[in-house]
């Protein structure tokens, strides 16, 4: 009797595991089906991203307002899918900025660099505008779109912690700024020196103010060649130096200490009269700040 209530026993015991191991693989089952659900929504973007992102932030959540002007034919077996590029930018940003690996970051990195270089290479005047806009330049067909996003993205990737895309778009940039300096004066030129002065007072990055300023001291000397080469006075470097030097006088420190340090960059390559408007911002400079904190 004794051997026969062992027997039962160890049964009900088995029994016990194997319902323990079944509810356990439900449960498990469960959460991968939930895992899945929240890629396959977080996919879809605009807002849903919010399902798959900590405590997102509002740019993420936002589509870009301008177009490209581009169209991206991609093939998925006997369907032609035409997309433009401008909605892949916030995922590229955002990929670019906190993928979860770096591989991702990579990739986002890359594709961003192959769209800037095919903006910057099929960009031209619009031939449509005869007289250009206020300030006598052409309008461009991309300027816009490289005013923003595009060159904001290509110079925070520039100033990047990674080694490899920190020089991916390093390069790119350096070569963009001696590309758009030896063109004739556009909108183009314009936005390159909008993006650049905007990077030099970055309130958070001291990387990126660094970055700019280097790029911002070789769009001067590249422009000064230029005029040099023709034999023509450096009216475009001049004009460059104008906006530089409205940068120091900022009221704002890190803008002046980022155009300070494109101001030191530009030195060997300044004329007289540039030297002396500088000494005057520097010594102002210098005055304002001498009662902050070291």
């Amino acid at each position: 009797a004794l051997r026969g209530q062992l027997r039962r026993s160890s049964a009900a015991e088995r029994r016990a595991t194997r319902g323990l191991a079944a509810s356990g693989q439900k449960a498990e089952d469960r959460r991968a089906l939930v895992r899945r659900l929240l890629r396959f929504v977080g996919s879809l973007g605009g807002e849903c991203h919010g399902l798959v992102l900590r405590e997102p932030a509002p740019e993420d959540l936002q589509r870009p307002v301008s177009k490209l002007g581009l169209k991206l034919h991609l093939s998925f077996g006997n369907v032609l899918v035409e997309l433009e590029p401008s909605e892949l930018l916030p995922h590229l940003a955002r990929l670019l900025k906190r993928g979860p690996k770096r591989s991702v970051r990579l990739a986002a990195g890359e594709s961003l660099h192959a769209l800037l270089r095919y903006v910057i290479g099929t960009d031209s005047v619009r031939q449509e505008q005869d007289g250009g806009d206020a300030a006598g330049e052409a309008a461009t067909t991309f300027a816009e779109v490289l005013r923003q996003p595009l060159l904001p993205l290509a110079l925070r990737a520039a100033a990047d912690e990674d080694s490899t895309i920190k020089e991916l778009f390093s390069t790119l940039m350096k070569q963009t700024v001696s590309w758009m300096a030896h063109r004739p004066a556009d909108a183009s030129l314009s936005s390159l020196r909008d993006s650049l002065l905007e990077a030099i007072g970055d309130p958070i990055s001291p990387s990126l103010r660094s970055t700019a300023a280097f790029l911002f001291s070789q769009l001067y000397k590249e422009l000064q060649s230029k005029s040099q080469k023709a034999g023509q006075a450096p009216v475009p470097a001049k004009h460059l130096m104008r906006h530089l030097l409205a940068a120091a006088s900022h009221v704002d420190r890190r803008m002046q200490l980022g155009a300070m340090r494109a101001l030191l960059s530009c030195s060997s390559s300044l004329d007289v009269d540039d030297a002396s408007e500088v000494l005057q911002v520097v010594f102002l400079c210098l005055q304002a700040t001498h009662s902050d904190d070291p």
